[in-house]
């Protein structure tokens, strides 16, 4: 967690802590289960006591519950919830047909009138981060996308949608926000290339189309706002940004 406490005593704790709240998840609030989620994905980390050693395997097996709860409670979670249950799987690389569940789910939430409005812009940048991760460009060629290409025409939309609402309210990302916004466009929608490109003998080369115009957009916004703010960008934001632009 928080305290990156790395211990013996603190991985049996939390073996126990995590054994303890599956008998008790029906118990839980909407806004408990995700947070528990959140805080599960931060203990996976090889640093954290969660990461490692016996108490992985109930961490592992109460976020399998809780994504199983959170799948059939999706019109409960608010803005917040979703968009920390999307970080939460992605960062957990979870691939289970709950999470499927999930994200499609959430997924019908946000294209059906959900209003972008109420996302603070870390919950946007939680959410177009965690599409790219669970169902970008580079895990759809590898076969690896969490999702069928019908679900994924949503996330399309969905990805669209939080790029219009994020490049409205781009001065109010944070530098690492920002960071995040940009790699994830260039994740979800892979390296750009005309429909018209030919290859060796005329052939149509295999590749991405050009990015949506609202991807080219928010991409000039991140662009505009890091030259601004170039002295609040660590290394990594930088690198992460100049690489997908």
């Amino acid at each position: 967690g928080k305290l990156e406490v790395t211990s013996r005593d603190a991985d049996v704790a939390v073996s126990h802590i995590c054994n303890a709240a599956i008998g008790i998840l029906p118990k839980f609030t909407a806004q408990d289960l995700t947070n528990t989620l959140w805080g599960l994905a931060r203990l996976r980390s090889p640093n954290h006591a969660g990461g490692r050693g016996r108490s992985a395997a109930a961490v592992t097996r109460l976020a399998q519950a809780i994504v199983h709860a959170c799948a059939q409670r999706v019109p409960e979670l608010t803005s917040q919830c979703i968009a920390n249950a999307f970080w939460a799987v992605a960062r957990l690389r979870l691939r289970l047909e709950h999470v499927r569940d999930l994200v499609e789910g959430c997924l019908v939430e946000l294209s059906g009138g959900r209003q972008l409005r109420a996302f603070t812009p870390q919950g946007l940048a939680n959410i177009v981060w965690a599409l790219a991760e669970l169902c970008g460009d580079s895990a759809a060629r590898k076969g690896e996308s969490l999702l069928t290409a019908p679900w994924r025409a949503n996330a399309v939309l969905v990805f669209t949608s939080v790029a219009v609402e994020a490049l409205g309210r781009i001065d109010e990302f944070q530098p690492q926000e920002l960071s995040m916004l940009a790699w994830a466009c260039a994740k979800f929608h892979g390296r750009a290339r005309p429909p018209t490109a030919r290859g060796r003998g005329g052939r149509c080369r295999p590749g991405a189309e050009p990015h949506p115009a609202e991807i080219e957009a928010l991409l000039l916004g991140i662009a505009r706002q890091g030259s601004l703010r170039l002295a609040q960008l660590s290394a990594q934001s930088v690198s992460n940004i100049a690489w997908a632009l």
